[in-house]
């Protein structure tokens, strides 16, 4: 493939890239059968396919924008192999062959990793019994009120970095387990914990759910399997598992 469609472009307008897929004779087929969502063009360029349309580069970044813009690329996984790019990225038609050829090597790779893939989400909420809890620096009173040891920065900053710490601990013990548990079903694991703010129940302050979030990668001909057996994967016997799936590769290209 050649930069010629690129620049038959009217390059002087905004274009939003939603998505980049390998040029392959599977995928050629499908995409030169005209399979794409509404104002969505495919351009060839080198060895991909880019999903690209044009935009309003301030309209591109709004709430709705981003609200489409994953419709649409779950739409472009559910027809071919693709690497999603990320939201907002917008930019003239001129430099779109700029932007591929600077990240030739990396995509070419994450499009073979991922080649015939979907990405599998897996959530727990952290029960209380099992989040992390940690000791402040010890308190003194002086004149019938507390005062810290340290100064309040060093405070935070302690108990910052012990939360982390154990955090980081708690993910890698889940990203073990899941790799004993799914060890020959899957192409990829990565684990790590969030912190959702969840709305206050008093009213008051914005309360922080910790959550255990499991990303699996997966083949799409295994994916119902892995999906059933993640079903029964009981972490926390009193939190419910929430999955998503199958979705585009967000986590792993």
């Amino acid at each position: 493939m050649s930069a010629t469609v690129i620049e038959e472009q009217d390059t002087s307008k905004n274009f939003q890239i939603l998505a980049i897929a390998k040029s392959t004779e599977a995928t050629d087929k499908v995409i030169r059968s005209n399979c794409a969502p509404s104002n969505v063009t495919w351009i060839p360029y080198r060895d991909f396919w880019l999903a690209v349309r044009i935009v309003n580069e301030v309209d591109a970044c709004s709430i709705e924008a981003l609200k489409e813009y994953g419709a649409v690329v779950q739409e472009l996984h559910e027809l071919v192999d693709i690497i999603p790019m990320r939201f907002g990225t917008v930019m003239r038609g001129s430099q779109i062959p700029i932007h591929v050829d600077q990240r030739y090597e990396q995509l070419l790779h994450a499009m073979i990793r991922v080649a015939g893939c979907s990405e599998l989400l897996i959530r727990w909420k952290i029960p209380e019994d099992a989040q992390v809890t940690t000791s402040a620096p010890p308190e003194v009173v002086s004149n019938g009120e507390k005062v810290s040891t340290g100064s309040e920065y060093l405070r935070k900053k302690y108990l910052i970095s012990m939360q982390n710490r154990m955090h980081e601990s708690l993910a890698a013990e889940a990203k073990a387990t899941i790799e004993s548990l799914l060890a020959d079903s899957v192409e990829g694991v990565l684990a790590r914990i969030m912190d959702v703010g969840q709305p206050p129940a008093n009213g008051s302050n914005l309360a922080h759910q910790p959550i255990l979030a499991i990303d699996l990668l997966v083949k799409k001909d295994r994916f119902r399997d892995v999906y059933e057996a993640a079903k029964d994967i009981a972490l926390f016997e009193s939190t419910p598992v929430s999955i998503r799936g199958p979705l585009p590769i967000y986590s792993f290209a």
